[in-house]
């Protein structure tokens, strides 16, 4: 269950919202405990608690989980009562995929202010701090910089009674409150970026592709796992695309073209994707996203041939980040100079 998620900038004036239960990991800016939320009131009531953060100003991740009691017990309640110290977060913690940072295991001071908001843990320079003053993501906070921070509870099986009444939470717009006599253990809907970015990509593909010279309008694209043609030997079966999970030594098998705006499991971690195609006369473009609530995506793949009969050459390169939105990076590639149509 998400009980922290906050995407910010570092200058956000915007306070903590500690009324709503959090319902996206990547895009949301709140969060709440077991304890108001729930009704639970023990660190028995917690399995374990995992903490995620990502930062611009570095490539380091903060990705572990702990069972620690006194950490479950804040999960629980929103307070320390005193007695945290550094062993509590720098031993018997577990480090999860793409987990690549200094913290937790360099903690040397601890904080029993806030919860997990302002300093829980830090080390020589480097903390985990989403309070509304201070930010940081195993580094210090700057000025330029924007991050995402997320705290999840794995919580026991669902024969466990709460230990008192549960009460409505507060939620978001996009999840339907609890009534009293819910199951503890329900979990909210994670958010699906798919829909508003299949949109956005419908309704802007003609002015996209009125930068481009001579766009070919293309056959397939719609269903299989490749472009056979494409028309005028464009494709010989290609545009195959696989993506690989952190900590995946291999790539997904090619994933089958969806025509969806809506995502669907890829098999690789945690990672969903859908493909979609706009095909209005003289607008032919095709897309695919992939999307992890928990940043699993390591790195994705284009393969199989182009009707080009290995004549000519291929380009590629970044797009960089989003000067809209920083959580999108986008890369190219094309075939050109070649003597045979592709």
């Amino acid at each position: 269950m998400l009980l922290y998620s906050y995407n910010r900038n570092f200058t956000s004036s915007t306070p903590l919202n500690d009324t709503t239960l959090p319902t996206s990991p990547t895009i949301g800016y709140s969060h709440w405990h077991l304890g108001p939320a729930l009704g639970y009131t023990s660190a028995d009531d917690v399995t374990d608690v995992r903490f995620y953060c990502r930062t611009s100003l570095h490539s380091r991740v903060i990705h572990f989980k702990t069972s620690n009691p006194h950490v479950r017990l804040v999960a629980v309640t929103g307070s320390h009562g005193g007695g945290i110290s550094p062993s509590n977060w720098n031993t018997g913690w577990t480090a999860l995929s793409n987990h690549s940072a200094y913290l937790p295991a360099d903690t040397t001071y601890a904080s029993n202010y806030r919860a997990f908001e302002h300093r829980p843990f830090s080390g020589t320079h480097v903390e985990w701090s989403i309070h509304s003053s201070y930010m940081g993501c195993d580094g210090w906070g700057n000025s330029a910089e924007r991050s995402n921070h997320q705290i999840w509870v794995r919580l026991p099986g669902p024969t466990r009674a709460p230990t008192s009444t549960p009460t409505s939470p507060t939620v978001s717009p996009t999840l339907t409150p609890t009534s009293p006599t819910s199951s503890p253990t329900s979990t909210p809907t994670l958010y699906d970026p798919m829909p508003s970015l299949v949109g956005s990509f419908t309704s802007y593909a003609s002015i996209i592709l009125g930068h481009l010279p001579s766009v070919y309008d293309f056959f397939g694209g719609i269903n299989g796992t490749c472009i056979d043609d494409g028309g005028n030997d464009m494709y010989d079966c290609g545009n195959m695309i696989h993506v690989k999970a952190a900590g995946n030594n291999t790539y997904s098998t090619p994933l089958a073209f969806r025509q969806s705006t809506t995502s669907t499991a890829t098999g690789a971690g945690d990672i969903t994707y859908t493909t979609y195609k706009s095909a209005a006369s003289g607008s032919h473009a095709w897309l695919a996203i992939f999307h992890s609530p928990t940043a699993e995506i390591e790195s994705f793949m284009v393969d199989g041939y182009t009707g080009a009969n290995g004549s000519g050459s291929v380009r590629w390169g970044s797009l960089g980040v989003s000067t809209v939105d920083s959580r999108y990076y986008g890369w190219y590639k094309k075939g050109v100079a070649s003597y045979d149509p592709s």
